[in-house]
């Protein structure tokens, strides 16, 4: 079952401008399927149960989380959750 991550964001973030080009390299790296969650898809944030942001999620296609990481992160925690 491939996994896939979700990076939930907000224009205003200065965080997330920070670390979304450095997300967005290590997935593709690892060959993850990324899809960025702006902050106006409130569905997502909700079903998701996430508060703040920068968040990222990695979940099974079922809805399964299978972990998380929250606020702002080094290059290496952001590669350390992308490797299997």
């Amino acid at each position: 079952m491939t996994s896939k991550a979700f990076l939930f964001t907000s224009p205003s973030c200065g965080p997330c401008k920070v670390m979304k080009p450095l997300i967005v390299e290590a997935a593709a790296e690892a060959g993850v399927s990324l899809e960025i969650v702006e902050s106006d898809n409130t569905e997502m944030f909700a079903y998701w149960q996430v508060t703040s942001v920068p968040t990222l999620l990695l979940a099974q296609p079922i809805g399964f989380e299978l972990k998380r990481l929250v606020g702002t992160k080094t290059k290496k925690d952001i590669e350390d959750f992308f490797k299997k």
